[in-house]
């Protein structure tokens, strides 16, 4: 049977290692892999243990390239899988290793839905649709969603808002009179989010 006859490290802060089988390069793998499955010269290879070493060598590489990809800003779920998708890690490690993100607290979708909604809010020119989609589209648990919509909006008259809005805009789509630039601005006023009848309703009062 074949075992591991030497180690070679490599680099200096991100190590590699080396693994010799039977005197012959095999593998190379993150140092941490080396650490997590204690692996050692003389030990024996059986075909389940050398798939053992390769499934998690490849979900400590997923789970550091998730993690880098939220270093900057905080991901969803959803966002690290399509980025371990995007670089081809197989649907073993991508579960495994988000596992341990979600363990260690790393990913937290509650907690990126919150800022998302805060941050799109500081200027109170999206509306709760528009919300809704985001958060849906970043992988937000439907019910986690609403959650965050509807605390975000509670005690929002979306009425005055919207005409707010239409007073710091309209210079663009002036005349109001001109059919077109109304349904202009009809359809800037939805795209950021807000219901088609207060939308309607804002408008009629601006036209007045």
């Amino acid at each position: 049977m074949s075992s591991i006859t030497n180690f070679e490290i490599q680099g200096r802060r991100a190590l590699k290692v080396i693994v010799f089988v039977d005197g012959e390069p095999w593998v190379t793998l993150d140092a941490e892999t080396v650490v997590r499955l204690n692996l050692r010269r003389g030990e024996a290879l059986t075909p389940a243990r050398r798939e053992r070493i390769l499934l998690t060598d490849e979900t400590v590489r997923a789970r550091k390239a998730a993690a880098r990809h939220a270093a900057t800003q905080p991901k969803t779920r959803r966002e690290l899988e399509r980025c371990l998708i995007s670089r081809g890690f197989s649907e073993a490690a991508r579960t495994a290793a988000l596992a341990e993100l979600e363990s260690s607290g790393t990913i937290d979708d509650p907690s990126v839905a919150g800022r998302i909604v805060r941050s799109r809010r500081r200027k109170k020119n999206i509306g709760p649709l528009r919300l809704k989609a985001e958060l849906s589209q970043r992988g937000v648990d439907p019910q986690e969603l609403r959650r965050q919509v509807d605390a975000a909006f509670e005690g929002v008259d979306l009425l005055s808002e919207c005409l707010e809005l239409i007073d710091k805009i309209r210079a663009k789509f002036e005349p109001l009179s001109d059919p077109k630039q109304k349904a202009r601005l009809v359809g800037n006023l939805m795209r950021r989010g807000y219901d088609g009848e207060v939308v309607r309703e804002a408008i009629e009062r601006k036209s007045e």
